[in-house]
């Protein structure tokens, strides 16, 4: 049996921290350990957690960061002081369904090829309303997606958008020296998933393993937003982002090669296509008549559609305003 721990970071989480220990606590299947990091909290947060940890039948270790480190480097430190076979990620604001973590041991007992596993969620308001979607559906993880990373290429999927939420992610703890550190650049669901794809296989559980709270203060959410709010944004698009991304494709291309495995030459060569993808974007004309031969080619390539969200994406590449 492996032995299981939890990482949590917390972060003047007070109004909802509570309910989530205690969906923890509450486990048919209980942690063999919680690492619990807060990030330097100003409300009752770290106090609540150390009363919590006084009373559960397993190990609590909390750790107060003298100084605010921010959630990817958060993570990234509960994540290295975790002891156990396998490593389940925790939000501070969401509720776990109650074999949460019996149906992640029996998934990576069953599999042991695979390196992680991420589940789906239910959506709910701040009073545990149900929103009526589920997480994969305001990702918009299709069923040929999901066939793709239950077939081993989730690298494909990943490198199109990151579909994985922390909150719902567990991985061994042998792929971590792989993980850490962690790169400024990226949130540290989105890095994790990428890498272990890069040299493993990820896992899927379909049924919605926890309450996905969403509230004002989410620092990072999954509203979908609606046709209306994307043509309003338009004309602000920020083609910035472009640069973040390649720097991000530029960054895990680097750990890989550090890593100097065989396996991880057509990742490689992956990034290096969207890596030049993203400079043809970046680098379309002012003038919009002008940028229809550089998106037709991008089209034709197909890599519009392998690492961007296709017409969509190319759509809205013609019609946007350049940013300046």
């Amino acid at each position: 049996m492996n032995v299981l721990s939890v990482a949590l970071c917390t972060y003047n989480g007070a109004q909802f921290i509570t309910e989530q220990l205690e969906s923890i606590a509450a486990q048919s299947r209980l942690p063999d350990e919680l690492i619990i990091c807060d990030d330097d909290s100003h409300d009752s947060t770290l106090d609540l957690v150390k009363r919590f940890a006084a009373a559960t039948p397993f190990a609590v270790r909390v750790h107060a960061n003298p100084r605010n480190l921010g959630s990817t480097k958060n993570f990234e430190q509960a994540v290295s002081m975790c002891q156990g076979d396998v490593i389940v990620l925790s939000d501070q604001d969401d509720v776990w369904r109650q074999d949460k973590l019996l149906q992640i041991e029996r998934f990576l007992a069953a599999a042991p090829e695979t390196a992680a596993v991420f589940s789906d969620a239910e959506m709910v308001d701040a009073e545990l309303r149900p929103l009526g979607y589920r997480l994969w559906q305001s990702l918009r993880l299709t069923r040929l997606q999901q066939k793709r990373i239950r077939n081993g290429a989730a690298i494909e999927v990943l490198l199109k958008c990151n579909v994985v939420t922390g909150a719902t992610l567990a991985f061994r703890s042998q792929f971590r020296p792989q993980l850490l550190p962690i790169p400024d650049d990226w949130v540290h669901d989105g890095w994790i998933a990428l890498m272990l794809a890069s040299t493993a296989r990820l896992g899927m559980i379909a049924e919605p393993l926890l309450l996905y709270r969403q509230h004002a203060s989410n620092q990072l959410g999954a509203l979908p937003k609606g046709v209306t709010e994307k043509l309003r944004e338009l004309p602000l698009r920020d083609r910035s982002m472009f640069g973040v991304y390649r720097s991000q494709c530029l960054q895990a291309k680097s750990r890989l090669l550090h890593l100097g495995l065989l396996s991880t030459a057509p990742v490689i060569r992956m990034l290096d296509d969207k890596v030049s993808h993203l400079e043809w974007r970046n680098g379309l004309p002012t003038a919009r008549p002008l940028r229809l031969p550089f998106i037709m080619h991008e089209l034709m390539n197909y890599r519009y559609f392998r690492y961007s969200n296709g017409g969509q994406s190319a759509a809205l590449d013609l019609i946007s305003r350049a940013s300046r």
